[in-house]
């Protein structure tokens, strides 16, 4: 997934993948977000896995929306202040 989408770019996507309003997607819903941000071009089955793997943080095989806005986030860089 590409860090160039927003984070309110990413709820849209998650709004849409999450019809029902249940606050997670499961593997099927991630397939299709991660096909819509991946220009149409499906996933393998173990890419998917791996997305889950890394994202869910509950561990509970679903990725609820802050998991998603994290993976989807920029890595953060430590910044050593020159004070410290």
């Amino acid at each position: 997934m590409a860090y160039t989408h927003s984070v309110d770019e990413i709820q849209r996507y998650f709004d849409e993948f999450d019809p029902l309003n249940t606050g997670s997607l499961n593997k099927d819903a991630l397939s299709q977000l991660l096909t819509k941000l991946n220009d149409g071009i499906a996933p393998l089955p173990a890419d998917i896995d791996r997305v889950l793997k890394r994202a869910d943080a509950i561990g509970d095989g679903v990725l609820h929306r802050p998991e998603l806005v994290q993976a989807s986030s920029p890595p953060h860089k430590h910044v050593r202040r020159k004070d410290c």
